[in-house]
């Protein structure tokens, strides 16, 4: 909670170092005037630029990242989900006919490449602090400002390009990279990247990430709700998953499964009831005067409102279909024949954005081929956890396929869907998992003002 309770202060701050969301590429990614470049010559001031990007005023937890669009937007395309009264941009996705105008795409967009220039500008700045504080902290700053703009390019890069996989060597375009602060005219102008170039640049990012932070239980108390050594292990399994590369998924997820700091709780409600948990990785804090959750708490909080998302009625068959004593049939209720899920009805709430759950599905799938017993031991602390009875004698293809079922009911609502099914290459509901109507166009606020930026095809 300290890092919350100091959101006025940064929210101020940052509205005056010129990261704000305009109709133009160079406001979106604006120089910083004299002022602000005062308020980026002391530990204290990075410190306080870090809390604005993980926020809710324009940072990770933004209504266009992680809890918001980030977050619905995949909802929408897959299987899982639906909308009652779908505005403008949602029909577009629904309907897969979208443009460069989409307003639940814009916002990811903005949103991403806000955080990747307060990130840019902050490690442009650290090397110029030279106060009593900066080598204390210096790795602290530097670490979560890689993992930041990793984050926000593997959104960017998920959203707004075709997956890893559409081309052989995945030289497909990707998305701009920007890895040094835009003050001029000639930074924002760019081309995009390959895909291969962007994830390189993520991974890079996170690897060196990994190697500066401490674990949870030795961040100093400013830090404590940042980043830690395993929240970037966690990132880091969770890229190399979604390119297929099973040996590093393992051996990442692996570093978080081990870290004592991790467990699995009995109740599987309780992580979004009272997090932080220990089955917590990586979160994004609230208090009553900043909220992280209002985004996705509004989508979805069904226990004394009707929400614009409510669960497909095929997933809802899914979940009624699990046995009775499976405790994840609380994920979801029906009422008056409309069934909606129970994840997100905490008003103010700490919304987990990656749970221990995802690394024993990751390390279990990664690892079913070569060592199926290993594999069906993790797959089946899920189960155990669920309270339902563990898997035996499955191997090959029957093994992946029961993880990915596993995995389907355990991350359900949680943004994952969409990219699980690009990462398998199966179809989106009725669209190919490569089809051009299943990302985004690249929007308005960028293609206007870059004309190096190639749209994406229709």
């Amino acid at each position: 909670m300290k890092r919350f309770r100091k959101l006025i202060v940064a929210s101020a701050l940052m509205a005056g170092v010129g990261f704000s969301s305009c109709e133009s590429v160079l406001n979106i990614l604006p120089p910083l005037d004299l002022a602000n470049e005062a308020a980026l010559v002391s530990t204290r001031g990075l410190r306080t630029a870090l809390t604005g990007s993980f926020s809710p005023s324009g940072g990770l937890a933004d209504g266009g990242g992680l809890s918001g669009n980030a977050l619905t937007s995949g909802e929408l395309w897959a299987d899982q989900i639906q909308a009652q009264s779908p505005g403008f941009g949602q029909l577009q996705i629904i309907n897969r006919n979208l443009n460069f105008f989409n307003d639940q795409g814009r916002p990811i967009w903005q949103n991403g490449y806000g955080i990747i220039n307060r990130a840019n500008n902050i490690l442009d700045a650290i090397p110029t602090i030279s106060d009593a504080q900066i080598a204390s902290e210096k790795d602290l700053i530097r670490g979560n400002a890689l993992f930041l703009r990793a984050w926000a390019y593997f959104n960017l890069v998920r959203y707004f390009a075709q997956p890893w996989g559409f081309s052989a060597d995945n030289s497909h375009p990707g998305v701009v990279l920007r890895t040094s602060p835009t003050r001029n005219p000639s930074g924002a102008s760019k081309a995009r990247s390959t895909v291969t170039e962007v994830y390189g640049q993520i991974i890079k990012d996170l690897t060196e990430a990994e190697g500066l932070l401490p674990a949870a239980d030795a961040l100093p108390s400013f830090y404590d709700s940042y980043a830690s050594k395993g929240a970037v292990a966690a990132l880091l399994a969770r890229v190399y998953f979604q390119q297929n590369d099973f040996t590093n998924a393992a051996a990442a997820a692996g570093r978080v499964i081990s870290n004592t700091n991790y467990a699995l709780g009995d109740d599987v409600m309780d992580v979004f009831k009272n997090s932080p948990t220990k089955e917590t990785v990586f979160q994004l804090l609230s208090d009553d005067q900043s909220n992280s959750g209002g985004a996705v708490n509004g989508n979805f909080r069904q226990d004394d409102n009707d929400p614009p998302l409510y669960v497909d009625p095929a997933f809802a068959t899914v979940m009624s279909a699990l046995p009775s004593t499976d405790k994840r049939k609380a994920f979801v209720n029906e009422r008056d024949g409309i069934t909606r899920t129970t994840k997100y009805d905490k008003l103010i709430m700490n919304v987990p954005v990656i749970r221990l759950p995802e690394m024993l599905l990751i390390r279990a799938e990664a690892t079913a081929s070569a060592n199926a017993a290993g594999a069906l031991a993790d797959l089946n602390q899920l189960r155990r956890r669920a309270g339902v009875p563990a898997l035996t004698g499955l191997t090959g293809q029957g093994l992946i396929d029961a993880i990915r079922r596993e995995r389907s009911i355990e991350l359900c609502f949680e943004g994952d869907r969409f990219h699980e099914l690009k990462r398998t290459k199966q179809n989106i509901r009725d669209s190919k998992w490569n089809a051009s109507s299943v990302i985004f166009k690249i929007p308005d606020v960028e293609v206007n003002a870059n004309t190096l930026c190639a749209q994406n095809p229709d």
